[in-house]
């Protein structure tokens, strides 16, 4: 990886670039692609099967394509069918590479010459086999474990996941990542199959390509679970002598197919927006924990998984589940910081425990200062009790080690309107919009700006982004709920209360918190409705009730006896 030496070409694995003594080489993303994989796979012969699976995974491409691709990286590079010198046809079965690949002289480096924080891209797959979904688990999931375990180093600053994965795989040059990602190097891998071993490859690079450290680790098949600690002990080794990395490297678990599971859940688990894929996580997650039920971060992944159930809908269910897996993982590492903080926020809602959440949420965030997910859950309890320095305190923190996270950006921005920093909030919209990823997160963004805009009197803006969401087949309910209470602010109750009417409507596709309901009828005026809404949230124990004192669109009945009753309830001082 890095930089890949062949005939008279120099290619640049992380940035995908190509030059011919020293003059770079144009390549498309796909022909950069068909090359990574050629070189990495040096004269083994390549399929066009394993070509489809790795240059265009889940799309329906056909052979002739892959064929015309491959011709004009061979035109690039001066090749032809003829008089083959890079990659010659195999035919019927592929490609092989004929060219000799070297690698620039490793350069010695120690500990004072490491960078101050790294970033772990997405560990590639390499081999394509029976055993294809089981490897892009262990791939992903090994990327997921690493950047976690390797930020428990002392010294070591890693970047977050969720900006890693903002970068991954748009052909930056390592020099644009590593800015992109304020980091001083990024950590490259792959993991391929070697007759009966798994063969893990990781090095990191710094922004001039240069070499500062690598590791191949070698396991049977079937022993996958030792992989993790052996690249956390090669790298401890290197970045911090004698700071406790044989410690960090221990196996999570001495069962290998509880190992398995674990990385199937995390990598379903990503896609929580799905129903399926979280169900599909559950299975795996509960069957890791079966087969060790001491395996803790199986049973913290398995929360994490409950708590985003709450999404679809599932609030009074999942939030029990998830309790109970917090408690499982408190009873094996009661020093767990991202449980710590869940399972403050969690106490807060179940049991309304608000001093025995500050004591949870304060020891995580001193346990864990450069968590960003504990950063994030630390914030939002603070966000919810109204004290705003203290929620973008903790969200510039996580945003220290993990600047590209939208889920960070998103609770700072509301956390800046609702503390009234309208100026604030608008230059952060302008810079985190290129980030947001479909129609979720713009919606989201969208509906908090519309009621900065109506707090800070740009009605033209407010109306324009409100009735463009609640025109939205895609905005979800609590999108227009902002949206509503944002038309209300400007005075425009006629489409307020048609908003009210399309958010009925999403309710009887779908979940609609009492919470949404009883903000719009409060920001609309009807009081009564608002109330008793309001009061079916907090039976309900749901979560959202808890921001009752904080919402906008409560103004108009925060001063009533029943809300103030309401509120009291919950362990909010009213």
């Amino acid at each position: 990886m890095a930089i890949l030496q062949f005939d008279r070409f120099a290619f640049d694995t992380v940035g995908r670039e190509l030059r011919d003594r020293g003059t770079r080489v144009p390549l498309t993303p796909t022909e950069s692609a068909l090359l990574s994989v050629m070189l990495r796979s040096r004269d083994a012969v390549v399929t066009h099967a394993m070509l489809l699976q790795q240059v265009w995974p889940g799309v329906h491409v056909s052979t002739a394509t892959v064929t015309r691709q491959m011709s004009r990286l061979r035109s690039r590079l001066g090749d032809s069918g003829s008089r083959a010198r890079i990659i010659e046809t195999v035919a019927r079965r592929g490609y092989r590479l004929l060219a000799t690949v070297r690698r620039p002289p490793r350069i010695a480096q120690t500990h004072a010459s490491a960078p101050d924080r790294a970033a772990v891209l997405p560990i590639a797959l390499l081999s394509l086999t029976a055993e294809t979904e089981a490897l892009a688990s262990l791939a992903h999931g090994l990327t997921e474990r690493l950047i976690d375990r390797l930020a428990s180093l002392p010294g070591a600053r890693i970047v977050g996941l969720a900006s890693v994965m903002q970068v991954a795989g748009r052909g930056f040059a390592a020099s644009d990542v590593t800015s992109r990602l304020s980091a001083g190097s990024v950590m490259v891998g792959t993991v391929r199959t070697d007759g009966d071993h798994l063969v893990a490859l990781l090095e990191l690079i710094a922004p001039d390509s240069t070499r500062l450290w690598g590791t191949t680790e070698r396991v049977p098949r079937g022993r996958s679970h030792l992989l993790e600690g052996r690249v956390i002990r090669s790298f401890a080794r290197w970045f911090a002598p004698g700071a406790g990395g044989d410690e960090l490297g221990a196996t999570p678990t001495p069962n290998a197919k509880a190992y398995e599971q674990l990385m199937a859940g995390m990598r379903l688990a990503r896609n929580f927006w799905s129903l399926s894929h979280v169900e599909a996580a559950l299975t795996a997650l509960s069957e890791a924990i079966r087969l060790d039920p001491h395996l803790a971060v199986a049973h913290l992944a398995l929360a994490d998984v409950h708590l985003k159930r709450r999404l679809l809908g599932e609030s009074k269910e999942a939030s029990r589940a998830a309790r109970a897996s917090l408690d499982a993982v408190l009873a094996i590492d009661p020093e767990c910081a991202p449980a710590l903080a869940m399972h403050g926020v969690l106490i807060e809602e179940t049991e309304w425990d608000r001093d025995g959440a500050l004591a949870a949420v304060t020891r995580a965030a001193a346990l864990a200062p450069h968590d960003s997910t504990v950063q994030l859950w630390c914030a939002s309890f603070f966000d919810r009790r109204g004290q705003y320095d203290k929620s973008l305190a903790h969200l510039d923190a996580g945003l220290a080690v993990d600047p590209l996270s939208t889920e960070l950006l998103i609770g700072r921005l509301s956390s800046l309107v609702k503390a009234g920093r309208h100026g604030e909030a608008r230059k952060q919209t302008q810079a985190m919009m290129p980030l947001m990823n479909g129609d979720i997160g713009v919606g989201i963004v969208a509906c908090v700006m519309a009621v900065s805009h109506a707090a800070a009197g740009r009605r033209r803006d407010a109306m324009t982004l409100s009735t463009r969401i609640v025109a939205s087949p895609a905005a979800d309910p609590a999108s227009v709920t902002w949206a509503i209470i944002a038309l209300a602010k400007i005075g425009e109750l006629a489409a307020a209360r048609a908003g009210i009417d399309v958010l009925k409507r999403k309710g009887e596709h779908g979940h609609l918190p009492a919470y949404c309901l009883a903000a719009v009828y409060a920001a609309v005026g009807e009081k009564e409705k608002a109330l008793d809404f309001f009061e079916q949230a907090v039976a309900d124990r749901s979560l959202h009730a808890l921001y009752g004192a904080t919402t906008p669109g409560f103004d108009s009945i925060q001063d009533t006896p029943r809300f103030r009753a309401a509120l009291r309830r919950m362990g909010i001082d009213a």
